[in-house]
């Protein structure tokens, strides 16, 4: 898909501008401890012809974050992932976009607490035989911590809720399109590689 070739070319980019022009950062991966919520479906073309579903979606990938644990309000932090996803008996897989716009207002030689805004995209493709493709937009309001184990590692635990508008359709001339919003909620947990970042 467009967004996934997107996603990944951003990343490339992205990534050695910041390492490159920060002279600190740290670097690691997650994983998903809890990804669940509910997700509405609304036919484009027909009212009223809609459905519920659960969602349970699991994600791993990559951290990059500028501010780990030194003492400085401000950290950005990007999460690329690959995602496998179930709406009810619908399973997809794909690939997730996230910056996260931390703000540490708890710092010392331990621990860091943050909390900020969020974004996310996130494009999707249909296992089996169904021809749908689904991607999204995702705003979430996100709280982390980072335990720093010692000078080189931290881990990482962030949780948040997120709610996403997307669009789902089968790519078919006359195929169905859906408008799609999620509710979820989110525990992620990582570990990281710190260079230069010290309290």
């Amino acid at each position: 898909m467009l967004l996934k070739n997107i996603i990944k070319s951003t990343s490339l980019i992205i990534l050695p501008l910041v390492c490159s022009n920060a002279g600190a950062f740290g670097i690691g991966a997650y994983t998903t401890a809890i990804n669940s919520g509910s997700a509405e479906w609304d036919r484009y073309y027909a009212s009223n012809t809609g459905f519920d579903t659960d969602l349970d979606q699991k994600e791993f990938g990559f951290v990059l974050d500028s501010s780990i644990a030194r003492n400085k309000l401000y950290n950005w932090r990007m999460q690329i992932g690959s995602v496998d996803a179930s709406y009810d008996n619908l399973d997809f897989e794909g690939v997730i976009f996230i910056n996260t716009f931390g703000f540490g207002v708890v710092r010392n030689e331990n621990f860091r607490f943050w909390l900020g805004p969020q974004i996310s995209l996130k494009s999707l493709e249909a296992k089996g035989n169904n021809n749908l493709d689904l991607v999204s937009f995702g705003l979430a309001y996100a709280t982390g911590l980072n335990y720093h184990v010692n000078k080189v590692v931290s881990l990482t635990a962030d949780a948040g809720l997120r709610t996403s508008f997307g669009v789902a359709e089968t790519g078919d001339f006359f195929g169905d399109e859906f408008d799609i919003k999620e509710d979820r909620f989110f525990v992620n947990v990582g570990i990281l590689f710190r260079f230069g970042d010290n309290y």
